[in-house]
Formats: C-alpha cells, structure tokens, sequence
C-alpha cells in the first residue's frame, strides 16, 4: 500500500528539526536503506534551511510514488519569499550558503537524481527534488531543469555608500583601507582591509591588496578572500571583510577573516540586527575555510563594515543608527565617536533605499 504523503509548515529552526525526526521515523521511509534514507532527510533538511534563511517560512512535502516503472520518492519545498534572480549562480559551487550543513542548493542538485526549480525576483521559489530508490531509475533525464515565473520584475533596491578612514595617533598614513567596487547589474562589493601594525610599512601592504580587490576577476566574496591571503604571502598579513550586495535580488554575502566586522542594521518593525561572523585566523599566515553568509537586505537599511580600531559594540555612537544622514556623513560619525586612537579606524557605510 502506497504511503501517506507527508506535509510540514516550517516557521522556525525548531519547526525543521521536528520535521526532520518525524521524518525519520516515518511509513514514508520504511524499507529504505540507511544511506538513503540519510541522503534524503539531508536533501529535506538544506531545503527547509533554505526556506527559513530566504524566505523566513515555507511548506515542505515529502511523496513516495512510482513513476517510469521505477519507485521515487519526491521531496517539494515551497515559499512565499524574494525568490532567486540567477539560478545557475544559486546552484553553483561558489554559491553555497552556510546553512545547517553547509550544501545548500549545489548540494541539492548533487545528491538529488534530479531537481526542478520554478523561481523569480519576488515571486517565491519551489523547488522539486526526485531521488529513485532502485536501478530501475529513468536513465535520459535531465539532472537540473528550471523555468522563471512570469511577472513584473520588483524594483531594485538603490545603493549609496561612503566611508571613512583616520590613522592611529602619531601616524599620517592609515593601515585600513575601504575599497567599494560596482559591477554589472547594480551589483556592488565592499571590502574592508586592515593590514597588522601601523604606519607606511602597513599602509603600502593595504594599498596593495586595495589594488587586488579592484582588478580581481572573480569579485565574488570567498575567491577574493582567498586571492588576498595568497597576496599576503610573507608580509605581517593583514584581517579582511568582504560583503557582496545584489539589489535585484535583495541579498547579501559576507565572509571575513581576522578583526574586521560588519553589520547590519534597521529599519523594518520586528527586523533584528544583524552581524556577521569573521573567521579567526591572519590573512598570508593562517587561513581558515571561509565562512560565507547570506542574509535578505530590505530598504532603509545600513551596511557596516569597521575595523578593529572601532568599538566592537559600537555603544559610544550617539547618533541614531540607521538615521538619515549620509553614508559618507555616518561613516565619519561612527569613527569619530567610537574610533580608538591607538589603532587605525576605517569604517565603510553602504545604505539601501
């Protein structure tokens, strides 16, 4: 007899693992081997992820059917949410998002037999992943097939951005540097770099990897992370923060290594601020694996990134963050007031409208 399909309604971390266990146990798995049955509460377990990360809610459904004489079983996960803007990119390697485990959609596709996705920018996503439980599996298929939905593309949000940068005291040349690169489609990367010590020495190592960031080829976050710490090779080495903002689709993508921080902050009622973890470690002596985020940016939102010569809490800020001034205007403020005169202070400031 045909098992029940199975149904969850995810709005939090909590509601996935509970799904997941019920999963586990559930008629829909029975005679299932333990690797596949592993393979798929996986497959369900970054999906649900996914939808909690984007969309902050979602359904997800779970089918055991025959289909082309072979038995599958289809797990569907759908949402209300922003919707994804370039598939190829979202199910690229590079892509993955740091999620429970770290795969995301590449590893989706990967484990999947075959995966269906029906998305766009601001119309939600569904995705479709099939696994076949015996050899008899369709052999001419394709592994990944998607198809965009139609409808009114959703404004882009508008960037600005300014920073600010001052020595430590004693010093007239800085070792922090803010470099703000646009690319194609409003796209916009902002990296912050802190070479380690002070003074001209300093200064002509982060002029340097100022200068890799602006002409790297792939300006994406994790590759130029790993470019700057090849550049760092047999220098003090030098903390990065590298944040990569997409106005069509609404997302942001951060990764660092070393003291460099950056957050995110306001406006909308129930949003929490958010901060981004840099990885420990010094760029061209200890290079961590990369520990890329990615978070829904919406308007009147800032973008902070600082250095280490900027109180971590930023508590002695007296102004009213997000506010109203300027990016350039905050980016001078927030060094002013919470800048330490013992270390170089940079602070890069990207406002979404």
């Amino acid at each position: 007899m045909r098992p029940q399909p199975l149904s969850y309604r995810l709005h939090s971390e909590l509601d996935l693992q509970l799904a997941l266990s019920h999963l586990r146990r559930s008629e829909l798995l029975a005679g299932v081997g333990e690797v596949q049955r592993t393979l798929l509460c996986t497959i369900a377990a970054e999906l649900g992820s996914n939808m909690l990360k984007f969309a902050q809610a979602g359904e997800l459904r779970l089918d055991r059917r025959r289909e082309a004489g072979a038995e599958l079983v289809e797990v569907l996960a759908e949402d209300d949410g922003p919707g994804i803007a370039d598939v190829p990119a979202a199910v690229s390697e590079r892509y993955s998002t740091a999620g429970t485990l770290g795969l995301g959609l590449p590893g989706v596709v990967r484990m999947a037999d075959q995966v269906h996705i029906e998305t766009g920018p601001g119309r939600g996503t569904r995705v479709q992943a099939l696994t076949w439980l015996d050899a008899r599996a369709p052999q001419c298929r394709e592994r990944l097939t998607y198809r965009r939905r139609a409808g009114a593309e959703p404004p882009a949000l508008a960037l600005s951005w300014g920073s600010e940068n001052r020595p430590c005291l004693g010093q007239t040349v800085s070792g922090d540097a803010v470099v703000f690169r646009p690319l194609a489609a409003g796209r916009l990367v902002v990296a912050l770099l802190d070479a380690s010590g002070h003074g001209p020495r300093a200064h002509d190592l982060v002029t340097r990897l100022a200068a890799h960031v602006a002409a790297h080829p792939q300006p994406e976050v994790v590759p130029l992370l790993e470019a700057l710490h090849l550049a760092c090779r047999g220098t003090p080495g030098a903390a990065a923060g590298v944040a990569s903002l997409d106005p069509l689709s609404g997302l942001l993508s951060y990764a660092g290594v070393g003291n460099v921080r950056a957050r995110l902050l306001g406006p909308a009622a129930g949003e929490q601020p958010w901060s981004g973890v840099s990885r420990d470690g010094v760029l061209g002596d200890r290079f961590p694996t990369p520990f890329q985020h990615q978070v829904r940016v919406s308007r009147g939102q800032l973008l902070l990134l600082y250095s280490d010569g900027v109180s971590e809490s930023l508590r002695s800020y007296r102004g009213c963050l997000p506010g109203a001034g300027e990016a350039t205007a905050v980016a001078r403020d927030v060094v002013r007031q919470c800048g330490r005169d013992v270390d170089d202070a940079a602070c890069a400031v990207v406002r979404l409208a």
